[in-house]
């Protein structure tokens, strides 16, 4: 139960907690650990129309991205570090990401931080993890 969690990661201080939640599962478990971080490249516009600066920002995103799934190795156990994976995909709609991902990578369970935001529906949970919830049947747990 439970052999190979899906961490989507945002460096948010949440995505942290979840990490180290995920991390003492794994361990509890004999698991290994997919941490994903999203990227959703910007895209050419009508009110962006500077391909040269657009194309820098985009390498921007993906070197920020390569940097913060590197700072999360060193919350990690080494024993669970050792079997882990780490992995940006592009995507623009993240919760799709999310799933395809654990469902691809063999995922028994995805665990993820929740976001508070306004509105009745989403009190709780963000966007995000609201949706991945609606679209699996895949066990999730939400870490506050």
């Amino acid at each position: 139960m439970y052999k190979k969690i899906l961490v989507p990661v945002d460096g948010s201080s949440k995505s942290l907690k979840a990490l180290d939640c995920a991390n003492a599962l794994a361990e509890l478990t004999g698991g290994k650990l997919v941490v994903l971080h999203v990227i959703k490249h910007l895209q050419f516009s009508h009110s962006f129309s500077d391909e040269m600066m657009l194309e820098n920002i985009n390498k921007g995103r993906e070197a920020f991205a390569q940097r913060l799934l590197e700072g999360m190795k060193k919350q990690l156990n080494p024993v669970i570090l050792a079997k882990s994976e780490f992995i940006l995909v592009e995507g623009q709609v993240p919760a799709e990401v999310i799933i395809d991902e654990a469902k691809e990578r063999g995922c028994d369970a995805i665990v993820m931080s929740s976001r508070g935001l306004g509105g009745a529906e989403s009190l709780l949970l963000g966007s995000v993890s609201h949706a991945v919830l609606n679209m699996t049947d895949m066990p999730v747990l939400i870490v506050r």
